[in-house]
């Protein structure tokens, strides 16, 4: 890893999180005087971003095997993974059952018909996700944003298989993963951007190359242009297009910022800024705002997010707090 590719991966991470709050933006979608705007920054402009994690994971988990995907590599990534991934998954699953749990009891809509629903449905549709959202290519668990995760774990899971395909095959499973996606198919109850995306990066992982290029600058015209071609005409290949270029574009530019070390620090909120962000940090955000600014406006578009991500970083302060104070007891 170069050393350009490292500070990219470094400072990108919190605007990379910032820009997912902006995705799950709650609010009311009858106003036709902001919604085309929210519309397009949130579903079209933020549409990079999820593929922009699956890559950074994908590159940072086959990094160090010079000497192959040994099983003691595999089970050393599988453990580091427990406590990033697969604990948080089933703790925010949980505490987003609780939230949609208690909107149920109150009468308001709720994801899942507890009245209905038997137990292992209400267990599968939390931590697996519903078969009816099946029709977007996505199988969602009861916190939208967490079926990132869920893909990573199980990609993680197969990561040997994975290895030894990109490592024998080489181009040729790139080519042929990216003319699927471009095509529009899906692999059983995952969404195909995220193989694409987490294999492409472990061939670049596996093969020596690098994320940063310093020729990716020639890209930004071609990608306004691509953004406004897309919304004059709705052409979904072009959007693909974006979707495929754009990550890498950002590393280029975030390779190039200074001050590294200010901006990489905010890098440790994000994951907690992803995972408590929907529901719950928004609801709150939502609220509050609401007080003040109860005629939802582009106003409370952009505050509510900005103030979801500042109370997740409130949050992960507290935590840390407490994680530190239980250290201390125990010891």
């Amino acid at each position: 890893m170069t050393p350009y590719t490292s500070t990219a991966i470094r400072i990108v991470r919190f605007p990379l999180a910032v820009l997912v709050v902006f995705i799950h933006s709650v609010g009311p979608t009858d106003n036709i005087a902001y919604y085309p705007f929210r519309d397009f920054f949130s579903h079209t402009f933020c549409s990079f971003v999820v593929p922009a994690f699956f890559i950074i994971s994908g590159f940072l988990f086959f990094q160090r095997m010079e000497n192959g995907f040994t099983k003691k590599i595999y089970i050393k990534k599988l453990n580091s993974r427990i406590s990033t991934l697969l604990i948080p998954y089933f703790v925010w699953n949980a505490v987003t059952l609780v939230i949609d749990l208690l909107k149920f009891y109150t009468g308001r809509p709720s994801w899942i018909d507890y009245g209905n629903a038997s137990i292992g449905e209400i267990i599968v549709h939390c931590f697996w996700g519903n078969v009816s959202d099946i029709s977007s290519g996505i199988y969602y668990p009861i916190n939208l944003p967490l079926w990132y995760i869920r893909d990573l774990i199980v990609l993680c899971l197969f990561s040997p298989i994975i290895y030894k395909i990109c490592d024998k095959f080489g181009w040729f499973t790139i080519v042929a993963l990216t003319v699927s996606y471009f095509l529009g198919l899906h692999l059983l109850y995952f969404n195909l951007l995220g193989i694409l995306f987490f294999s492409l990066d472990a061939f670049l992982a596996i093969h020596n190359r690098n994320l940063v290029y310093d020729k990716w600058y020639y890209m930004c015209p071609i990608i306004i242009i691509g953004l406004i071609v897309y919304i004059m005409t709705g052409q979904e290949i072009i959007l693909k297009l974006y979707i495929f270029t754009m990550p890498f574009f950002i590393f280029f530019l975030c390779s190039k910022i200074r001050k590294v070390e200010k901006i990489a620090s905010l890098g440790k909120y994000s994951t907690v800024i992803y995972y408590s962000h929907y529901p719950l940090t928004l609801i709150v955000a939502f609220k509050i705002v609401g007080l003040i600014l109860p005629c939802y406006s582009l106003i409370n578009y952009f505050i509510i997010p900005l103030l979801a991500v500042l109370l997740s970083i409130m949050l992960c302060e507290i935590l840390s707090s407490l994680r530190l104070k239980y250290g201390k007891r125990k010891n």
